[in-house]
């Protein structure tokens, strides 16, 4: 039977899976196919959610049952929003739809995490009467002896800020550019592509940087970030336009303060849960 202790922590083990199967191992290429609703890549992202789900909760002592029964509610539920959110995605309003997507998340990690604690408890020792009596599939998992908690919430909160960082500020952008009406255009040519990925790098270090120094109480020392990036886009800045017609100093400007503003709340967010 799982402690009372460690049910509450399973909310945050559910948080970290969606994270690291939404904003890590979700590569752009499937985020693509998703939206041409290529069934395969929904079934990828499904089933990439139920085993990182999976092998994240054996990080508590539970009954295996259990652990598969909750992986599987929570990326069921993930494919059907999912499945939601595409049929009603608009070109428009990218950071509202992106909003509403992970909230919607959100809410079932929350009531999963509710059920788990309130009803699971009487239907789990049915399931595990008549299952132990054919195999001794449930255990307890000694992984969670080798993590303090708080180590794992500062991992959860570091991805957060990390990647989902990434996502808010390129959906930022994304409104920014329909603004301006510019339609996406697959033809760019190279040095720009290799210039918005490099941004994405540096914003990944970017957003770590301000939040470690917001963490250690160093926020002051976060201007010499904005100093350095200031400095390497200086060209760009100067001839102050990008392939798409966009103002690059406005690109830059919303970039990189929506980028630092969301590491900075994680920060101080981190503070307060650490």
């Amino acid at each position: 039977m799982i402690d009372k202790d460690v049910e509450m922590k399973l909310l945050w083990i559910l948080l970290l899976a969606h994270v690291v199967v939404d904003f890590i191992l979700q590569s752009d290429a499937l985020v693509a196919e998703k939206e041409k609703f290529i069934i395969k890549s929904f079934l990828h992202h499904t089933l990439t959610q139920f085993f990182v789900t999976f092998i994240l909760l054996n990080l508590l002592n539970g009954p295996i049952v259990k652990i598969i029964f909750i992986s599987l509610i929570v990326s069921i539920s993930h494919l059907i929003i999912d499945l939601i959110m595409q049929v009603f995605k608009s070109k428009r309003f990218a950071l509202l739809v992106f909003s509403l997507d992970q909230i919607a998340h959100f809410i079932i990690l929350i009531f999963v995490s509710l059920l788990f604690i309130n009803t699971f408890s009487a239907f789990n020792q049915a399931v595990i009467f008549v299952l132990q009596k054919i195999q001794p599939l449930f255990f307890e998992s000694q992984a969670s002896k080798l993590f303090s908690f708080t180590t794992i919430k500062f991992i959860i909160i570091l991805c957060i800020t990390v990647f989902v960082g990434s996502v808010f500020v390129k959906k930022i952008l994304t409104d920014c550019k329909d603004l301006k009406d510019s339609e996406p255009d697959n033809t760019k040519s190279v040095e720009y592509k290799q210039t918005i990925a490099t941004g994405k790098i540096i914003g990944y270090f970017e957003r770590l940087i301000i939040f470690l120094l917001v963490l250690t109480n160093n926020i002051a020392a976060t201007t010499w970030i904005l100093t350095a990036k200031s400095i390497v886009r200086f060209d760009k800045i100067k001839k102050n336009e990008m392939e798409d017609g966009l103002n690059y100093a406005e690109y830059y400007l919303i970039g990189t303060l929506s980028s630092s503003a969301f590491a900075i709340i994680m920060g101080i967010l981190g503070k307060e849960l650490l």
